[in-house]
């Protein structure tokens, strides 16, 4: 055979005998089970190695929940929470409750001027408009758990006017009779409950300037309805414009008082302290507008003495040379011909509140009103020990817990509605 027919590969040796071929088949089939081995092992470890790995995330995201802090109550100023949160914070959901005859406002623009005509003229320096801020407000954050849309209280306000508002309004106007065109140098302190209070300035807004003394705003929960001392005031702004435009300038003052501003001690578990201190002028503050008498004005005699906030203040101007005398509701009645109402119940014993206040000279006509209470012209304040003292208000007062959990404030502690009172467990800080 020639070299170019050879194959290009022979055999060099044929081996046929059975051992050594089942020794060949043997050595084969242990590299096939030693790399089958080496392949489960490569996987075993994988699979060890991804369990390992996510036990660890598991024990991460245990040891970052078990630093997550747990809810706390943080008392705060009731007023500061409201500004930032909303005035309604933690009861979005909730309306307001009016009592009387209540109407949405026929002219809800005139809220626009609201501050304008409750400021006074004379008198600014003594007034306090934190009440009439509130309509427009508007929160500058959301508690962290809030969902329920803002709604601003100028929505949600109404006009109110009740029988006990009228009442106050006319005898609001006939102690301004008493006063029109005289100079007694006495001012008045109104201290009846927000509506009230508010109708009887606007009886007397003819003659003595309106100055509001209110400091806190409506909520929902609140345990002063100061709410409803607005909603009086929204009743009254016409009156209030036209008092303004009718009284001589300078005017006496009307301090406007809300007597619910103290109210009892309340469970903030369930409700919203919005309750304040009110405070009295100083005697310089007084005498520099030519006041050297203050007649503080109250529902009848049994509210007597004054409210515990204003007994320093009230000490305090007479040992400084500022008249204090009392002068009760009661004390006016309706005379049945006209439908006015009269000090003593009668046009001619009206002029005798001159012999029972003698600021001024009566009328020679005037008779006794014998059937007028004593206890009221003749109370004088007396210092006494009480728990505001000095301006020292009770611990919690005029506060809201705030539930808070690390920075963030998550709501109110009276909301149920925050998944702190939806928990099975307890939680601390409480």
């Amino acid at each position: 055979m020639s070299d170019e027919h050879r194959p290009a590969f022979e055999r060099d040796v044929a081996i046929a005998e059975p051992g050594l071929v089942g020794a060949r088949w043997w050595n084969r089939a242990l590299q096939d089970e030693a790399a089958a081995m080496s392949r489960r092992s490569a996987m075993r470890n994988l699979l060890v190695g991804a369990g390992v790995l996510g036990g660890v995330a598991v024990c991460g995201v245990g040891i970052v929940a078990s630093v997550e802090p747990d809810p706390e109550r943080r008392p705060e100023s009731s007023l500061g929470a409201q500004r930032r949160y909303g005035w309604n914070l933690g009861a979005r959901d909730r309306a307001l409750l009016y009592e009387g005859f209540a109407v949405q406002l026929q002219a809800p623009s005139m809220l626009a001027s609201l501050i304008a005509d409750t400021t006074p003229q004379t008198w600014a320096h003594l007034h306090d408009r934190t009440l009439f801020e509130s309509p427009a407000a508007r929160p500058t954050t959301n508690l962290a758990e809030e969902n329920v849309a803002f709604v601003p209280l100028a929505e949600q306000l109404r006009a109110m006017a009740t029988p006990a508002m009228r009442r106050a309004f006319l005898v609001g106007a006939s102690v301004a009779s008493l006063f029109r065109g005289r100079a007694p140098a006495a001012g008045l302190v109104v201290d009846l409950p927000g509506p009230e209070a508010v109708a009887f300035a606007a009886g007397a807004s003819e003659v003595f300037e309106p100055v509001f003394g209110i400091a806190n705003w409506p909520h929902p929960l609140g345990v002063v309805p100061s709410h409803l001392t607005l909603a009086a005031v929204a009743h009254h702004q016409p009156d209030f414009q036209r008092g303004r435009s009718l009284r001589p300038a300078p005017a006496p003052p009307c301090l406007v008082l809300d007597r619910a501003r103290l109210a009892a001690a309340v469970d903030q578990e369930t409700h919203f302290d919005n309750r304040y201190m009110a405070s009295l002028p100083t005697a310089a503050a007084l005498r520099g507008g030519g006041i050297y008498r203050l007649l503080y004005v109250v529902a009848s005699t049994s509210a007597l003495p004054e409210l515990d906030d204003l007994n320093d203040d009230m000490v305090d101007l007479v040992a400084a040379g500022i008249a204090v005398s009392a002068l009760a509701l009661d004390a006016f009645s309706v005379e049945y011909t006209d439908g006015r109402v009269y000090y003593g119940g009668d046009p001619m014993s009206h002029e005798g509140f001159w012999r029972h206040y003698p600021w001024a000279p009566a009328a020679p006509e005037a008779t006794e009103a014998w059937q007028v209470n004593a206890i009221a012209r003749t109370y004088r304040p007396l210092r006494r020990a009480t728990v505001f003292s000095r301006a020292a208000p009770p611990p919690a007062f005029g506060q809201v817990l705030l539930v808070v959990a690390g920075v963030s404030v998550l709501g109110v502690a009276f909301d149920r509605r925050g998944s702190w009172n939806r928990s099975s467990g307890s939680w601390g800080g409480g």
